[in-house]
């Protein structure tokens, strides 16, 4: 299955991710004097923001499409199941916080991106959702360490 210059399914994916991050972060209390490390949040958000920009733009590909029709089979298997397992963490994330929820919600986004760029063999977005996965891990630890 080729895609072409823009590849919707994954379009589709990013905003299903993005809805509950709009929805709940929001009303999630942001800490005051909490200390953060400014590298490591901008890392996270550059490596997001590239990580999304790969899902949708075959930039550094010529085009989107998978190799085998296994890897589309794996490509939805895999997006469907952490898109579920995302949603339904959130829905618990947001009544009542812990670091259990909140690494798992650090690492589902980051192997949606990880393992679509494997499948599509989109090797900048593979880097991209390393970098991600990385920062946003430990971003997520540094905020749980300093709350407690």
């Amino acid at each position: 299955m080729v895609f072409g210059w823009i590849n919707l399914f994954n379009l589709a994916i990013l905003i299903i991710m993005l809805i509950p991050n709009m929805l709940f972060a929001g009303k999630i209390r942001q800490e005051e004097g909490i200390e953060r490390n400014t590298v490591l949040r901008i890392s996270e958000y550059i490596s997001r923001i590239a990580c999304m920009i790969f899902m949708i733009f075959p930039i550094g590909v010529g085009e989107f499409g998978f190799k085998r029709p296994i890897y589309f089979e794996l490509y939805l298997i895999s997006n469907v199941l952490l898109l579920a397992i995302d949603l339904v963490v959130w829905n618990i994330f947001r009544k009542k916080p812990t670091f259990r929820e909140a690494l798992i919600l650090a690492v589902a986004p980051s192997l949606i991106f990880f393992i679509t760029g494997l499948l599509l063999q989109h090797w900048l977005l593979v880097i991209s959702a390393g970098a991600f996965l990385l920062a946003h891990v430990m971003n997520t630890y540094t905020d749980f360490r300093n709350l407690s």
